[in-house]
């Protein structure tokens, strides 16, 4: 995860909250989902900078949704795909 500006979000077209209360906003002019917690707006996906095909770049997303599991389906609108992704945990049993 990267630390971002909140102020350079650019073009944001959806907003969810998690079961944890964070915001995952879709950053779509920057091609990047960020999340909104206790610690500030981090990017968590395609946050390379860079808008592409690969499986960690993202072109023009428009919507997320979470399963019950937590996992984060992208619509991936520049790449005419749905993308998944896997909900990751660390050491302590804490969602990522």
């Amino acid at each position: 995860m990267t630390l971002v500006d909140g102020s350079l979000l650019n073009g944001p077209t959806d907003i969810k909250v998690d079961a944890d209360g964070n915001l995952f906003i879709v950053d779509q002019g920057n091609h990047r989902i960020v999340r909104f917690g206790l610690n500030g707006l981090y990017c968590i996906i395609g946050c390379s900078g860079a808008n592409g095909t690969e499986s960690d770049q993202l072109e023009s997303p428009s919507s997320i949704a979470f399963d019950t599991n937590g996992h984060i389906f992208v619509l991936d609108t520049g790449n005419s795909r749905i993308q998944k992704f896997l909900l990751a945990t660390n050491s302590c049993g804490n969602s990522n």
